[in-house]
């Protein structure tokens, strides 16, 4: 979706792009599109539940590129943090003033501090871009303490990860109170998934493509066992769980097929859509609101209708902002 490091460094060469990566960064949208279609909780197991929890490596594997990228080019610090705040600052920030313009809370931005903090966090009324600010925290974090190696990395990334899981899909189930959403996003989500991307990168590794289909097949069995298991107790709806301990395998093997995907007939166009994939996930709920009170939603036909049209004006609106020269960062 977006290389966050893709400013931090000074390098005269620009890397040759991998087609495989822009293809599965524009085929994983779509199921973006459809958790988003129907985001209320699911109470029962439905075809609605289950594409939400197939679809749950998807945020995992552009954390895991964006921290392959950084590994790749391994920048200092300062670069790293300057490209990190040049490359998602100015996306995050635009979108989210469309979007509080949308929702008509431009004005309570500017005048509740509050409100403010809540919507730079994790986009307030614009959900989606949470992604944004995590990513950016997530990076910045694995870039300041990689001089403690991997190891210790890989262990603040794992205690971060299971306080986000105790604080939100199992916080019933050990019986804490609500928690904030602080909780939920930024480097609680995301480290552990950057530093993935950032030690394969960094180390120029490929692992086979057998390994990513049993992380990404073990991951998806163990994320349906963890959901089922939390509605069955009566700890929580069966989706959506935004992460739960089988994301982490589904993600990073999911970035691991997407290394080996092969030249195929239709890949460059893909591919082509895949550099936009940035823009189509930041604009498609401005087509959710406007087509959704118009179908029945449960109604699984019209529900794969309203996803089909979703991806499809997205695309379109996205590909025409590319060709603005001022605008085409904006979702590239």
């Amino acid at each position: 979706m977006i290389d966050a490091a893709s400013t931090a460094s000074q390098a005269p060469t620009k890397p040759t792009r991998m087609i495989g990566i822009d293809v599965l960064r524009f085929l994983v949208v779509i199921p973006i599109i459809a958790a988003h279609t129907v985001s209320d909780p699911r109470y029962q197991i439905d075809l609605h539940g289950l594409i939400d929890n197939c679809g749950r490596f998807i945020v995992p594997f552009f954390f895991t590129l964006s921290g392959y990228f950084l590994g790749r080019k391994n920048p200092s610090t300062t670069l790293a943090i300057l490209g990190l705040a040049q490359r998602l600052l100015p996306v995050f920030l635009v979108w989210l003033m469309i979007y509080l313009a949308i929702f008509g809370m431009l004005g309570r931005f500017f005048t509740d501090p509050l409100f403010m903090l809540k919507s730079l966090y994790y986009g307030g009324p614009a959900f989606h871009l949470w992604f944004l600010p995590a990513l950016g925290m997530s990076a910045a974090l694995v870039v300041l303490t990689r001089s403690l190696g991997y190891p210790v990395m890989a262990a603040i990334g794992f205690v971060l990860y299971c306080i986000g899981l105790a604080t939100h899909p199992y916080v019933n189930v050990l019986g804490l109170p609500k928690m904030p959403v602080i909780l939920e996003t930024g480097p609680f989500y995301g480290y552990l998934f950057v530093l993935a991307g950032y030690y394969i990168g960094r180390n120029g590794l490929k692992p086979s493509v057998r390994a990513g289909w049993m992380m990404v097949l073990g991951g998806l069995v163990t994320q349906l066992i963890e959901s089922y298991l939390i509605f069955t107790s009566g700890n929580g709806p069966f989706s959506p769980n935004i992460f739960l301990f089988g994301t982490i395998p589904m993600g990073i093997g999911a970035f691991i097929l997407s290394m080996h995907i092969p030249q195929f007939k239709g890949a460059v166009t893909l591919a082509k859509l895949g550099q936009v994939g940035l823009g189509i996930y930041c604009v498609h709920i401005i087509f959710l609101i406007l087509l959704r009170p118009g179908f029945d939603l449960n109604n699984n036909l019209e529900f794969l209708s309203v996803v089909a049209m979703v991806t499809a004006l997205s695309t379109a609106t996205c590909l025409l902002i590319a060709r603005v020269p001022y605008l085409r960062n904006l979702v590239k």
